[in-house]
């Protein structure tokens, strides 16, 4: 027999009836980008992004009393972030929502706030942590178009229970690594270890002027520990950064280079980079 969704809810003692079934996917491609490495890192961007919802599913959640909250993995499939039961609601007007520091944040980060209306329903979400957050993956039945589903409505076949927590996209190569600001800060673990062993030379570029700026990070100071000095206040103390916009900044690898590589050699890398890039008479290096 199949294990499904019914029977871990059995578990709990909650009944399918109440429960509605969402798989997160979000469309605003910025947004996506970021989303995997979200809803490990940031539990409480996660619990603001589902606190707001459609007209439609809004309705089925003020019926129901229990939100699945599921994300897309791959076609067909789901991976269970977490149980929640929906203890209340409260309706807020669009300013006040907008006014919120978590909201406005994930607004930043690439949330679209065009299909709000001017009052909308935010709901009370409480998680009951269970040993298969992240680890459940759940077959999707039909199409993926329909994002939320009843429980008791439909059959959630359990298709694999990972051994650790899972939702990290692969790495890409490091030749082809592209970030932008806003996901440093919500890197999936599994690429922070990689970025943390990653050194050589870096290129970031200011999309609004097409300047660039070439940096490097040996030793100690790898190419994780670089960035997120950048994600803090989008200059990392480099004078030529001052003044650009953070969100406007895109980094890559020009060059990786081993661990123990001396640093007069990363020096002299560098340089040559800033030279080729003429990043000091037409991009953003100051020195």
């Amino acid at each position: 027999m199949k294990l499904t969704l019914d029977h871990l809810l059995a578990e709990m003692e909650i009944d399918p009836a109440k429960v509605v079934v969402m798989r997160h996917s979000p469309r605003e491609p910025t947004l996506k980008r970021v989303f995997p490495g979200l809803v490990r890192t940031r539990p409480d961007l996660l619990d603001v992004y589902q606190r707001l919802q459609s007209p439609r599913a809004e309705a089925a959640m003020r019926k129901a009393g229990w939100l699945v909250s599921c994300a897309g993995e791959s076609a067909g499939t789901a991976v269970l972030l977490g149980i929640f039961q929906i203890t209340g609601y409260k309706v807020m007007s669009r300013p006040n929502l907008e006014q919120l520091p978590l909201q406005q944040e994930l607004l930043q980060l690439g949330q679209s706030n065009q299909g709000w209306r001017d009052t909308m329903v935010q709901f009370d979400l409480q998680h009951l942590p269970t040993e298969y957050d992240l680890r459940l993956i759940l077959s999707w039945p039909g199409k993926e178009l329909s994002w939320y589903r009843w429980a008791h409505n439909n059959t959630f076949e359990i298709s694999s229970i990972l051994p650790h927590a899972q939702i990290d996209p692969p790495l890409p190569d490091w030749p082809v690594l592209a970030l932008d600001w806003k996901e440093i800060g919500t890197l999936p673990n599994s690429w922070k270890q990689a970025l943390q062993q990653w050194r050589g030379v870096y290129h970031i570029l200011d999309r609004d002027t097409g300047k660039g700026y070439v940096g490097s990070a040996g030793g100690e100071q790898n190419k994780l520990g670089r960035w997120r000095n950048y994600s803090q206040n989008g200059h990392g103390g480099n004078l030529g950064l001052t003044g650009v916009i953070p969100e406007t900044l895109r980094f890559s690898i020009l060059e990786r280079t081993s661990p123990d590589l001396p640093s007069a050699t990363l020096i002299a890398l560098d340089s040559s980079w800033k030279a080729r890039l003429s990043t000091g008479e037409f991009g953003l290096n100051r020195n």
